[in-house]
C-alpha cells in the first residue's frame, strides 16, 4: 500500500514538472498583451502601484496572483502568464489525482493525463494571463478531494480543505460557485436518499449513496465546511487590495454583480451554451500576420480537440447509463460534474457569453472517456485506448498551429482547419 502511495506521488510530480515545462516552452510569444490579458494585466499592475483597481467586476485572487507573477518575474511577457502556467499545471496534476480517486488505478490516472492534455483546452489556457485557468484549477482539486471522501478516513479534515479550495476558486472567479453548489446539492440530496431504506437492497460499496457515507459529519461539520469556511477564505482574499471594512466590502459585491450585468454590447465571438458542446463558435484570442514572415499568421484560437470534446460526450452517456443503472460512484460524479458545469449556464442566461465557459466542462469529458475505455465492456481492450489517444495525439498536433503563437500558419493552413462556416475565418 504504501509503495503504491509512492509511485502515485512521483507520477504527479512527473505530471507536474512535465506540463510545465510544456506549457512555458514559447509562453513569451506573443511578446504583446492579446485576447483578455488587455484587461487583467493593466488591472494586476493597478494592484501592484496600488492605484484605483480595474475590472472590479472580478474577485481579486487571480489578479492578485498575476501581479504577484510580475513582481517576481518582470512586466514582461513571462511574469504575465507564468502563473497562468504554474495554475494550469497544477490543474492537470488535479485531474491525475481526481482520476486516481476515481478509478483507483494509476494507468487509467495516466491515461486521464494525457487526454485532458491534448484537449487543448487547458494548454491554451496556461499560456495566456486569464481568470480561467485558476478557478478551474482550484476547482479540480475541490472535486478531486470531495472524491476522495467516498473513501477516506478523514472526511472532517478533507471537508475542510474541501472548502478552503471551494473558496479559492470563489475568489479567482464567482463560477467557483458551480462546484460549491454540486458539492453541497450532493450531499443534500445523498443524505436524503440515506433515510429511504427501500433503496438499499443490494448495497455495495460502489453505492455513491450508500448508507455508511460520510456517516460521522454532523451538520454544524457541514456548515463549517461548506459554508464558513468558503466564505471566510473569500473575504480574506479582498484584504491586501481593498482592505478590511467590512461594509466596503459588502458595497463591492452588489457593485461586482452589477458590473457582470452591464455587459450587454454584442461581440463577434460570443455565443450560447447550446453551442458549445457541438463546438460550434470557437474564440480567437490572437490572429496577427508574422512581421518577420510576411506568409505566415500568429494564431490563438480557444477552440478544444473535436476528437476528445464530441467523443466525450458521447461517452458521458455510457456514464449516465452506468450512474442510473448500478448507482456506480464514478459514474455518478462524472456525469453530474458535467452536467453542473455545463447546464448552470442554460440557467444563468448572461447576456453576453463565450464558449470558454465551457472550459470546466470539457476538462471533465476526460474523465468520461477513461470510464468508457477503462470501465465499461464495450471497449475495455487496451488496443483501443491506445489508437484513441493516437488518434486524439494526431489532432492536438494537427491544430497547434491555431493553439499557439509560437508555431506559425499559412493563411491556406488556417482555412484548412476551419472546418465549419460558424467557425472564424480569416480572423473574423
Amino acid at each position: 500500500m504504501a509503495r503504491a502511495g509512492s509511485k502515485a506521488f512521483w507520477q504527479a510530480v512527473a505530471v507536474f514538472l512535465i506540463s510545465h515545462l510544456i506549457f512555458l516552452a514559447g509562453i513569451s510569444s506573443p511578446s504583446k498583451l492579446y485576447g483578455d490579458e488587455v484587461h487583467y494585466i493593466p488591472a494586476a499592475r493597478h494592484i501592484i502601484a496600488r492605484d484605483q483597481i480595474l475590472i472590479r467586476e472580478h474577485p481579486p485572487l487571480a489578479k492578485t496572483l498575476m501581479a504577484t507573477s510580475i513582481v517576481a518575474w518582470g512586466d514582461n511577457p513571462l511574469g504575465w502568464r507564468y502563473m497562468s502556467a504554474l495554475f494550469g499545471s497544477l490543474a492537470l496534476t488535479g485531474m491525475y489525482v481526481w482520476a486516481l480517486y476515481l478509478f483507483r488505478n494509476a494507468s487509467a490516472a495516466l491515461w486521464a493525463v494525457a487526454i485532458t492534455f491534448v484537449n487543448q483546452f487547458l494548454y491554451v489556457q496556461s499560456r495566456i494571463a486569464t481568470l480561467d485557468v485558476f478557478v478551474v484549477a482550484f476547482t479540480i482539486w475541490a472535486m478531486a478531494l470531495f472524491t476522495a471522501t467516498w473513501n477516506s478516513s478523514r472526511v472532517k479534515g478533507t471537508f475542510m480543505t474541501i472548502g478552503v479550495m471551494l473558496g479559492l476558486a470563489i475568489a479567482s472567479k464567482w463560477t467557483g460557485l458551480i462546484a460549491l453548489m454540486m458539492i453541497a446539492g450532493t450531499v443534500t440530496i445523498a443524505k436524503v436518499l440515506q433515510n429511504w431504506r427501500t433503496v438499499f437492497e443490494n448495497p455495495n460499496e460502489t453505492d455513491w449513496y450508500r448508507p455508511d457515507l460520510w456517516g460521522n459529519m454532523r451538520i454544524s461539520d457541514w456548515i463549517v465546511s461548506l459554508l464558513i469556511i468558503p466564505l471566510v477564505v473569500y473575504c480574506i482574499t479582498f484584504v491586501p487590495v481593498y482592505g478590511a471594512d467590512p461594509v466596503a466590502l459588502i458595497l463591492l459585491q452588489k457593485e461586482m454583480w452589477d458590473s457582470l450585468w452591464r455587459v450587454t454590447t454584442p461581440h463577434p465571438y460570443m455565443s450560447s451554451w447550446v453551442n458549445w458542446a457541438l463546438l460550434r463558435r470557437p474564440i480567437l484570442y490572437l490572429f496577427d500576420q508574422d512581421l518577420e514572415n510576411g506568409n505566415s499568421l500568429r494564431v490563438v484560437m480557444f477552440l478544444g480537440n473535436p476528437v476528445v470534446l464530441w467523443s466525450g460526450v458521447i461517452a458521458l452517456f455510457a456514464c449516465i447509463y452506468d450512474w442510473l443503472k448500478t448507482r456506480r460512484r464514478d459514474a455518478f460524479v462524472i456525469s453530474m460534474s458535467w452536467v453542473a458545469f455545463y447546464f448552470t449556464w442554460a440557467l444563468v442566461r448572461r447576456p453576453v457569453s463565450f464558449c470558454y465557459y465551457y472550459f470546466p466542462a470539457g476538462m471533465v469529458l476526460s474523465l468520461s472517456l477513461t470510464y468508457v475505455f477503462y470501465r465499461t465492456g464495450m471497449v475495455r481492450a487496451a488496443w483501443t485506448r491506445y489508437i484513441f489517444l493516437c488518434l486524439a495525439i494526431g489532432a492536438f498536433i494537427y491544430f497547434l498551429p491555431i493553439s499557439s503563437a509560437v508555431v506559425g500558419v499559412t493563411d491556406a493552413g488556417y482555412a484548412r482547419r476551419m472546418w465549419f462556416g460558424t467557425w472564424p475565418v480569416a480572423g473574423g
